[in-house]
């Protein structure tokens, strides 16, 4: 890939068809926004508001939650906003900064609660798997503010290191926002791409799924030894032992934010990589896979309010 391909034109072609999409695809998708851009912004701030109000929900891995909440409010204030606007007006073309910076954050805010997955699969791999006396001394608040303020750290620095020091970024012609170029022609790039997706994507969802396969295990060896009348463990007193019911309830509600998390950000990283390796991607797909990945700012507090008992009571 040349400079040429990777460094577009900033203006996207035509003043009356600024995406490239048929005016009642343009206006949907443009609705679509607004309304996940409300729905996001108050429910990732009444995710937050519980957490800083109630004693009863500020748990460590609710902690872990409001620190992916507050992620999530980014996108659906900045992104989602910015781009329903961009597409409710035909005449605004976008330039190189406005789409640089929506590329920032939603890299961002993806990557950070990604991160932040992660964080909250081990937190329960530990509080199940191992002695509260761990869990204790490894989820103190300091520790867990410790942990948070990394995670914003480490994220913003990557994501900055790809995007404004290098500029090397491929701009869609037919999507809003700048994304880092798959450019192998600059080696130097290429290898620091590769490793910011390693760091931020590839690892944190390997190890959480690593996590919830150990806690579905270790539960299921508990049922297995309640149902043979096994003898207790003898290191009981040390362990964590909820009920069995609470157990799966919790573990399944943060495994689901998890697979969200997935469906939603993956399909728009496929079609970017695709379209820049391998052959143009159709504009409707491109931006219906950014709308996606947008929405899951959204729906966060939605799966909260329906999975979280705790959650639920405080927004009643």
């Amino acid at each position: 890939m040349n400079n040429t391909t990777v460094n577009e034109s900033c203006l996207l072609p035509g003043a009356d068809q600024p995406t490239g999409l048929t005016a009642p695809m343009r206006y949907f998708l443009a609705a679509t926004l607004l309304l996940a851009s409300l729905v996001g912004v108050v429910g990732n701030i009444m995710v937050i508001a519980a957490n800083a109000f109630e004693k009863k929900i500020r748990s460590s891995t609710n902690l872990f939650l409001a620190n992916m909440a507050t992620a999530d409010l980014m996108t659906s204030l900045i992104c989602d906003s910015c781009l329903s606007f961009a597409w409710f007006f035909p005449a605004f073309k976008p330039s190189c900064l406005f789409r640089d910076v929506m590329g920032f954050v939603y890299f961002f805010s993806v990557d950070l609660s990604v991160v932040n997955s992660s964080l909250v699969a081990w937190n329960r791999y530990v509080l199940i798997t191992k002695p509260l006396q761990t869990y204790n001394m490894l989820f103190t608040p300091t520790k867990i503010a410790m942990y948070c303020i990394t995670s914003w750290i480490s994220t913003f620095l990557l994501i900055l290191l790809v995007f404004a020091y290098f500029r090397r970024l491929f701009r869609p012609p037919y999507i809003l926002i700048s994304v880092p170029a798959a450019d192998m022609s600059d080696m130097v790039f290429f290898v620091v791409n590769i490793i910011e997706i390693i760091i931020l994507v590839v690892a944190p969802i390997l190890l959480t799924l690593f996590f919830y396969i150990a806690i579905f295990l270790k539960i299921r060896k508990v049922k297995e030894r309640v149902k043979v009348h096994a003898a207790p463990n003898p290191n009981a007193k040390k362990l964590y032992r909820p009920s069995r019911k609470v157990v799966r309830e919790i573990t399944s509600y943060l495994f689901v934010l998890f697979l969200v998390l997935l469906v939603c950000s993956f399909p728009i990283s496929i079609t970017q990589y695709v379209h820049v390796l391998v052959t143009p991607v159709h504009p409707d797909v491109q931006n219906l896979t950014l709308v996606l990945a947008m929405i899951n700012s959204s729906i966060n507090p939605i799966i909260h309010t329906i999975k979280s008992q705790d959650y639920r009571n405080f927004f009643k």
